[in-house]
This record gives C-alpha cells, sequence and structure tokens, in this order.
C-alpha cells in the first residue's frame, strides 16, 4: 500500500541514506545482533479492517452485474432501451446538490 502525505518524502530519504538493509565487505567491526525473543507486531484500527474488506470486495467480480451489464448492451443493440429524460435530470440534481 502507498501512503502519500508531506512526511513520507522525508521517511522516505531516512531510509533511502541509512545503512539499514546494506551488506557490508567489512564484518569484522559490525556488532552482531542479538535476539530478545520480542517480535515486532501491528495492531489496525476498525476504519482500517473494514478498508480492507471494502478493497477485498471491490476486487471479487459480481456476477449479478455482469448480467445486468450484458442486458442492457443487448436492449441498445436491439433498438429497445430507451431514457427517461426526468429520471436523469432529477439524479443528476440529486448527484450535485445534495
Amino acid at each position: 500500500m502507498k501512503v502519500n502525505y508531506p512526511g513520507s518524502i522525508m521517511i522516505q530519504t531516512a531510509y533511502s541514506n541509512s545503512d539499514v538493509g546494506r551488506s557490508s565487505k567489512n564484518t569484522a567491526n559490525q556488532p552482531v545482533a542479538r535476539t530478545t525473543g520480542k517480535r515486532d507486531s501491528v495492531t489496525l484500527s476498525n476504519t482500517t479492517r473494514q478498508l480492507q474488506k471494502v478493497a477485498s470486495a471491490m476486487d471479487t467480480p459480481r456476477t449479478d452485474r455482469a448480467e445486468k451489464i450484458n442486458a442492457l448492451k443487448s436492449a441498445i443493440a436491439n433498438g429497445e432501451y430507451t431514457v427517461n429524460p426526468d429520471q436523469v435530470a432529477e439524479k443528476l440534481l440529486n448527484t450535485f446538490m445534495g
């Protein structure tokens, strides 16, 4: 996931300028990493979990939507599809006016 906010450039710069994850030929003078038995953990907020569910649902193809689209394509191709201008105008107004 890409995060875009003003501080992200500073974080990227800090990581790119650090020696984290870089290998060095001279490892004799390097301190040895010791494991303490502690583990990193991440706790996601409820909002983040809900957003992940939404993103996952958006990636799942909906067959009922495909059927509706195919029916509309068929009606348009056969000249059977009609547009009600009053309904279009009403929905446009509701969209822009709230």
